[in-house]
């Protein structure tokens, strides 16, 4: 069962169950729904510019994908969180918030 639920604001993107800490790192699986084919290639992107170190431009990048109105909600309680920094490759996913 998902932890987390993915959201661009009222469109499901996906949902995130939480594996384990790597403090201050949460890691989980990511199972997207269709619509997140859509943004895809935003989080490809930001990913890919991270993993090569080119900060000024993964800085923009991340701009990109935090300007989607992007939430997780945690699946217990119905909160939100609005401000965190997610990174998803495959069904792989880690965030910090």
């Amino acid at each position: 069962m998902p932890n987390y639920r993915l959201y661009r604001g009222d469109q499901l993107l996906g949902a995130i169950t939480h594996t384990d800490n790597d403090m201050p790192w949460h890691n989980g699986t990511f199972d997207p729904s269709p619509a997140f084919e859509e943004v895809r290639p935003l989080f490809e992107l930001e990913l890919a510019l991270l993993n090569a170190d080119r900060m000024d431009e993964w800085e923009e990048a991340w701009s990109d994908v935090a300007a989607l109105g992007l939430r997780l909600e945690l699946v217990a309680t119905g909160a939100d969180i609005d401000e965190f920094l997610l990174h998803i490759e495959g069904s792989r996913v880690w965030w910090l918030c």
